[in-house]
């Protein structure tokens, strides 16, 4: 009877060694799975940000780009009504003399 209990006991330590061992590895193995997706989630926002810095950054690009269309159409006016009045000065000196 002895011999029965603690051949049991024996095997009972054996299995719980056994179960602690396969739960280690298990919350092991669920650890590296969730340092892995966190790594994803990263790697995805880190994505996301480059491309909104990159839409951002075209954003500027065209902003500025159209405002020097704007700025050298405004010259342009400028300089053509400089003309129309310089000829218009040029008109008048010339009918003055």
């Amino acid at each position: 009877m002895q011999d029965c209990l603690e051949l049991a006991q024996s095997s009972l330590r054996a299995e719980l060694k056994r179960c602690g061992q396969e739960r280690s590895r298990l919350e092991a193995e669920q650890g590296r799975r969730e340092r892995e997706r966190k790594a994803e989630r990263d790697e995805w926002s880190a994505r996301q940000a480059l491309h909104r810095t990159a839409t951002e950054a075209q954003r500027r690009e065209a902003a500025a780009r159209e405002a020097d269309v704007e700025r050298m159409a405004r010259e342009d006016e400028r300089r053509e009504w400089n003309k129309s009045q310089a000829d218009g000065w040029k008109r008048a000196q010339a009918a003055q003399e």
